[in-house]
Formats: structure tokens, sequence, C-alpha cells
């Protein structure tokens, strides 16, 4: 007599009638549609409609033709735009035609051009833009501590000379900085700047165009030019401030050979060359830029 043994399933349904492999297909569905709800641009609303039809109160909306319509037209609406900034980078040409051509073989320094963009059209910032512009002595470790440690840009320009944009401002005191010489530039309707030292044959001059200053990031081109017969430069600088970043150039070869000069020892900012600390490289010569 033979024994009838029925015939089993095949494994795959075998596992797809196990009570495991339910709860994990009802767990993965929940994430699913959680993930997919999380990325979509209008979670608040899927949240609020899940809250509406959760309540204990009943919706009068719910119970016509009329509130089901209003109901879909809420939820299918575009969100809002956002009032965001747009990130760019860009590098306009200096244009510094009135002080003459680059010379030859004088160091090129990088622009810096992040931030932001032009405002929205809700936000209102002045078309003006105002420097400060101070040429300071300062303690050499200090300095290098700075551009070390905090967050920054910073771009070598040949020997000694460093160009670095910061966005935490260094706080001058007594004990680390002597300011001498301070000069405000404002722009406005007219765009160019430039602020001079020295005699009529030897002197260093900071000459700034003003790229665009109608957003919050204002734009700047700027040209360092020495004049001396013995090392004559001009190094130029695309930048970009915003509110609470500061631009330092600085390095004792902005101020070469003037040191040789007894004349101009009496006048800001070569005043510096009286200082033992500077003469002993204790101290470093620094012009630093501040949107005001």
């Amino acid at each position: 007599m033979l024994a009838y043994k029925p015939k089993e399933d095949p494994i795959l349904i075998k596992i797809a009638k196990s009570g495991m492999f339910q709860f994990l297909m009802v767990v993965l569905l929940g994430v699913a549609v959680t993930t997919f709800v999380v990325r979509t641009d209008q979670p608040q609303q899927w949240i609020q409609k899940i809250n509406r039809f959760a309540s204990v109160a009943p919706n009068p909306k719910a119970k016509t033709e009329a509130g089901i319509a209003e109901d879909q037209a809420e939820f299918e609406a575009p969100p809002p735009q956002a009032n965001t900034w747009a990130t760019r980078t860009t590098s306009p040409t200096s244009e510094m035609a009135a002080d003459g051509a680059v010379t030859a073989g004088a160091p090129q320094a990088q622009a810096f051009r992040t931030g932001t963009g032009d405002v929205s059209p809700t936000q209102t910032v002045s078309a003006t833009a105002k420097l400060r512009i101070q040429m300071v002595e300062i303690d050499h470790d200090y300095l290098n501590s700075i551009m070390n440690e905090r967050y920054g840009d910073r771009t070598a320009l040949g020997g000694d000379i460093i160009f670095y944009k910061s966005n935490a401002p260094i706080k001058l005191n007594t004990t680390n900085a002597r300011i001498l010489k301070t000069d405000i530039m404002i722009f406005g309707e007219t765009n160019n700047n430039a602020i001079s030292a020295g005699s009529n044959a030897r002197w260093i001059r900071l000459a700034i165009n003003a790229q665009d200053i109608r957003s919050a990031l204002k734009m700047f081109s700027l040209m360092y030019i020495k004049n001396h017969p013995n090392d004559a430069q001009q190094i130029p600088i695309d930048f970009s401030l915003s509110p609470g970043e500061q631009l330092y150039l600085s390095g004792t070869g902005l101020l070469t050979y003037f040191d040789l000069e007894p004349d101009l020892a009496n006048a800001a900012p070569f005043t510096i060359f009286k200082s033992t600390d500077y003469r002993n490289q204790k101290t470093t010569f620094a012009i630093i830029i501040d949107l005001q």
C-alpha cells in the first residue's frame, strides 16, 4: 500500500507565505512611503493632510465634492518660492588703465569671488559702499596665527607679500598693532578711489575700483602701486567683501627700499621704519580693508 504525500510548494511560495516575510514587506513599504514624503518639496502639506484626516473632529470640506476639489487644488499647488540668494563665482577684470599697464614680471593675484549674488526683489541693499583702509604695524607672529588658524583664503603674491581674506576680523589693540594711517573710501556715483603716501618721486598708492556694489557682497578691483627706482611694482587683486569679512595685504616687501629714504621717515606710513620691533622683524607692515 502506497502512502500519499502531498506536493510541497516551491521555496519562493513558502517564503512569500511566511509571516516574517510579510512583516518585512510591510516595514519596507512604510519606509519607502516615508522617504517619498520626506523628499518631496511639500512635506508640510503631507503632514497637514495626515493630521486633517486623523483628527477626531469632522472635516466639513471632506464631506462635499467642493471640499474634496479644494483639498486637491491646495495639495497640488506649487510651493511658494523661498527667499534665498544665489551663489555665484565671477572674476571681473581689473580696470586700472589710469595707472598704466602692469609691470612685466609683477606677481599676479588670484581673484576671490565666492559669495552671494544679486539680492532678491524683496530685499533692499544700499547701492553704496564704504571701505575703511588701515595701514598698520602689526605683530608678525600674531598676524601669522590669524592667517593659519582662522578660516579664509590666502594667496602668496611673491616674496613675503601675502593677500588674505578672513571672515573673522582682527581686533587691533596696543599689544598687537599700531595704526599708521587710516583712510575711508566711499563708492556710489564715483566708483574709483585712491589713496597715496610718499613724495613726488617715491610713493605708494592704493587704487580701488568698485565692480558691483548693488548686492550685500561688494566686488572690487584693487591695484597696489609702488613707485621707487629700485623696486617699482604693481599688484592687481580682484576681491569681494561682505559684512563681517576683512582683507589683509601684508609683507615687508610692500615698503622695500623706502627705508633708505630719510626724507620719508616722518610721513605715515613710513614712520614704521623708526620702530625697533620692525627693524628686528618682530612686526610687519599690513594694509587692512574693512567693509563699513
